[in-house]
């Protein structure tokens, strides 16, 4: 039975890579008004002159007029790399950067470069490669797996979730069957074909359903949605009329995504503590592992709304201090922005997950755990 899981499981990844292939985007895009865009890779061979200037101690800002090599075809071009205080990359002779090429193709115009950013790819590549050798050193074959149910998580979300929602698919159900693979895949890893396994499964599926209608809810009452998210204004003109992006829904999605770590955590903690107190104590009732469950819950849910509210304010103190220096520090100000409607949003939706697993894992695994449940023969 578990050699026809693992088969079917993988066959879910094949199937998700032919989606993608099918569906996903790639660095070939047509913005809203049919301008051609293409991200390639490039080295700069020459800085044929530049215009600096350091105001305030900033980042430089001027223009750098170079010669770049795309590596790909070999053809030196000609950029020029406007550097501004809001995106500044100054670039040396040699350095790995990636150019933007636009061209028109319905007026004949000549094809465009401009700087995009540096080539980081090898150096990213690096560094999660020493990281993952520093995860099994550290915790052996279960920061392994761990880290193998985070690539898949990662796999999924980019290849499934974001390639299916870019066209036109409906944000909430593809979401929630992107957060339910994901927390398939991971529990399985880590946990494999058990109690524990089956209980996150069910508990984040049930999870995410209460969490799609409460994200509806604050939505209507905050008056948001996806439009009021961060950079939207640059997705709407890059994807034009040629992508079926549904972004009103695109917030749902947002908040997910981001609240799914935190779910799996706390059923996880949860599962875990039941299942020991189970084995100490065959006979206990699942209405006395119910009230342990809710008992140890009430404690998770201390620790880790600070841990929400602190990454909430860690990740938006630059945009606060903007805020004060803006003028906007009333109370009125701050909370009808934008900003802070979605970043309430999240943060309270993050918070809710974590109150809304507490009582459904604790249920679940109560039943599960039962020694006259249905799953009795599952370790």
């Amino acid at each position: 039975m578990k050699k026809i899981c693992n088969i079917f499981l993988g066959l879910i990844l094949v199937a998700i890579f032919i989606i993608n292939l099918k569906w996903g985007n790639n660095d070939h895009l047509v913005s809203y008004d049919g301008i051609e865009l293409d991200y390639i890779k490039a080295t700069v061979v020459d800085i044929v002159d530049e215009t600096l200037d350091y105001p305030y101690n900033s980042k430089p800002v001027g223009i750098q007029n170079i010669k770049a090599k795309i590596r790909k075809t070999g053809e030196i071009v000609d950029v020029e790399n406007k550097l501004e205080a809001s995106h500044s990359v100054l670039v040396k002779k040699n350095d790995k950067v990636i150019l933007a090429k636009s061209r028109n193709p319905h007026h004949n115009s000549e094809t465009f470069y401009r700087m995009y950013n540096y080539d980081r790819s090898f150096s990213t590549i690096l560094w999660m490669g020493l990281f993952i050798i520093f995860i099994a050193l550290v915790a052996g074959s279960r920061g392994i797996k761990s880290t193998i149910a985070l690539v898949i998580s990662i796999y999924i979300i980019l290849f499934f979730d974001i390639s299916l929602i870019m066209n036109g698919f409906n944000n909430i159900v593809i979401t929630i069957l992107t957060v339910i693979l994901c927390t398939i895949y991971s529990t399985l890893i880590l946990y494999g074909y058990s109690k524990m396994s089956l209980i996150n499964m069910i508990s984040v599926s049930v999870s995410f359903v209460f969490v799609s209608i409460l994200v509806k809810l604050m939505s209507i009452g905050l008056n948001i949605s996806g439009y009021n998210l961060e950079n939207v204004g640059e997705l709407i003109l890059v994807i034009g009329k040629v992508w079926k992006l549904n972004i009103e829904n695109l917030l749902f999605s947002t908040v997910a995504i981001s609240a799914l770590g935190a779910s799996m955590d706390v059923s996880v903690s949860i599962a875990s503590a039941l299942r020991e107190i189970q084995s100490l104590n065959k006979e206990v009732s699942s209405k006395k592992l119910f009230k342990s469950g809710m008992s140890i819950g009430r404690d998770i849910i201390g620790t880790m709304v600070n841990t929400l509210v602190f990454a909430f304010i860690g990740s938006s103190l630059v945009s606060i201090m903007i805020f004060i220096l803006h003028g906007t520090n009333t109370f009125n100000r701050v909370v009808s922005s934008d900003f802070f409607a979605v970043e309430i949003t999240k943060a309270l939706i993050g918070i809710s997950v974590v109150i809304i697993m507490v009582p459904v894992t604790s249920f679940i695994a109560s039943k599960i755990y039962n020694e006259n449940s249905f799953f009795k023969h599952i370790k």
